[in-house]
């Protein structure tokens, strides 16, 4: 529909310093806009974007669009520390379909009210529902500073939309990018490409090629 293909090809997700489009929703961009694991949510009190994934809550620090890389933090412990999980308490442990953990993460694991041989230190928590937790790992700024994961997405698919002339977004039926085309243009026999339909050229249409008769682009 064109109104997606205007919206899709236009809205841009805008929080605090985090501005994406494709694969992306959220915000301006409508849910048929990007991929259903890449939602993103901004917090209007903290200028803050959020996402979840597998039911864990991070706030998004950082996106590079060019190398597909986030940087997240848990939320939880960024907010309040590690005596204060997300209850229930859930791993990080990324088992996504949208996302494989970067290169160069360290493994970090809590250990509420229980005592781990290996671990670097003990730690009190007061005011909290544990007494003490248990790191097994050196890199405590890890729960601050945040780690790295890359998406997963199918960039030849979005740069032949573009190219066509199309606007990108993805079809949660068969999973898979789809490209909206505008008005006067139909969708190629490949999916991820839009053609001009058999209509007269008009000098306000925009998007796909404007000469007559039908091109594959």
């Amino acid at each position: 529909p064109d109104q997606l293909y205007e919206k899709c090809r236009d809205a841009v997700f805008k929080c605090g310093n985090i501005s994406i489009g494709y694969p992306f929703s959220g915000g301006d961009r409508d849910p048929e806009c990007g991929h259903p694991g890449l939602a993103l949510h901004c917090d209007v009190f903290t200028n803050t974007t959020k996402i979840e994934i597998v039911g864990v809550k991070y706030e998004v620090l950082d996106i590079h669009h060019e190398n597909q890389i986030l940087r997240i933090a848990r939320e939880d412990f960024i907010k309040n520390g590690s005596c204060h999980p997300q209850i229930p308490i859930q791993d990080s442990i990324l088992n996504s379909e949208s996302f494989v953990l970067g290169s160069g993460n360290t493994n970090l694991t809590l250990s509420y009210d229980c005592q781990s041989s290996s671990s670097f230190g003990i730690f009190p928590c007061n005011s909290s529902n544990y007494n003490n937790v248990s790191i097994t790992t050196d890199n405590i700024q890890a729960l601050e500073t945040g780690f790295e994961v890359q998406w997963k997405e199918d960039t030849e698919a979005c740069r032949k939309c573009n190219a066509s002339g199309g606007a990108c977004g993805f079809d949660k039926s068969n999973n898979q990018t789809f490209c909206y085309r505008p008005s006067g243009f139909e969708s190629s026999p490949d999916t991820n490409e839009c053609h001009r339909a058999l209509l007269p050229p008009s000098p306000t249409n925009s998007g796909c090629n404007n000469t007559r008769g039908v091109e594959i682009i």
